[in-house]
């Protein structure tokens, strides 16, 4: 029976390969890329050739994989029009409700609406629920709002931001459009951390890896893919940590060793799902809560999603 799953999985993903491969590379093929482009192309897929295949769980190998096969043989100028990308990290329509409290938010806490307008890396679909942005943009601004709804955070006032598992950057290219000022930490696997820095890069922001911080940099968009390099970059406590549906989909020992290394930070932000790969994360993060009791912690069901938020606030900072 396993072989015959893998098999399935194996021909649905080579079917959805030539679809895209003749739709976006023949049908559809970009034109010629400028002097700029054709480096920051040719550093992309060196990045990913070069990178390792991850060890956290069978299934973000498999997706490592396919990621990997898209970034050779294809323009990563349409990289959000792949299959293996808009299956993962975008989304459709936002329910009307989660954009009027995304309005609302926004207005309280004087965010200007330019901040939700799309960029044109990566060629993204277009939202027709607020021009000018897409539905991707809109659903982090979401889990943004969550957390400033619930607490009295103020953007500009953080210092480290973590985010784990921080698909093609999009998080952070909203935090910076907002104002904050401090660094900003994607601790992800090495193929997504080069999509990260491709896509980043492209909008001309300061990107380094992790090896190469030294503690009096500020301002920094830092790529880490190991603990180590993390805890020496977390010289002190991180303000936000955030893990929007990562770390539930992450094996628990993935899990722990992370949690570790960013400790008790001001902030938490997670979203997650009931169940992934037979893991009870509602258990999970109950535990999690039971842990840092000193924490104010809100939750929230999200029926459109199935799917659950749950933000903390440190009570000793």
């Amino acid at each position: 029976m396993v072989l015959i799953k893998n098999l399935k999985e194996r021909f649905y993903f080579l079917k959805q390969f030539i679809f895209d491969y003749y739709n976006l590379e023949i049908l559809n093929k970009l034109s010629k890329p400028s002097d700029n482009e054709r480096k920051t192309i040719i550093e992309f897929k060196k990045s990913v050739k070069n990178g390792k295949l991850t060890k956290a769980g069978t299934w973000w190998k498999k997706f490592s994989f396919r990621l990997l096969m898209y970034s050779k043989f294809f323009d990563p100028r349409n990289f959000l029009r792949w299959e293996v990308i808009k299956g993962t990290m975008t989304v459709g329509n936002i329910p009307n409700e989660q954009i009027k409290e995304l309005e609302m938010v926004m207005k309280d806490k004087g965010i200007n609406n330019k901040v939700l307008l799309e960029n044109i890396i990566g060629n993204p679909a277009l939202s027709d629920q607020i021009i000018g942005s897409s539905s991707t943009l809109l659903h982090h601004a979401c889990h943004l709002s969550k957390l400033l709804k619930n607490t009295e955070l103020s953007i500009n006032e953080l210092e480290t931001v973590v985010e784990f598992g921080g698909g093609y950057g999009s998080m952070c290219r909203l935090f910076r459009s907002i104002g904050f000022k401090g660094n900003y930490v994607l601790y992800d696997l090495p193929v997504f951390l080069s999509l990260q820095k491709y896509y980043l890069s492209n909008l001309n922001f300061n990107m380094i890896n992790g090896e190469d911080f030294e503690s009096a940099d500020t301002g920094k968009n830092i790529l880490v893919s190991n603990t180590q390099d993390l805890k020496k970059i977390l010289l002190k406590l991180p303000s936000l940590f955030i893990a929007t549906w990562s770390l539930s989909e992450s094996p628990v020992s993935v899990r722990e060793q992370i949690l570790e290394a960013v400790g008790k930070p001001s902030y938490f932000l997670f979203g997650y799902q009931a169940l992934f790969d037979n893991i009870d994360n509602k258990k999970y993060f109950n535990n999690i809560k039971y842990i840092n009791s000193d924490f104010d912690w809100f939750d929230e069901y999200v029926p459109y999603w199935d799917a659950y938020y749950l933000i903390g606030k440190n009570n000793l900072i």
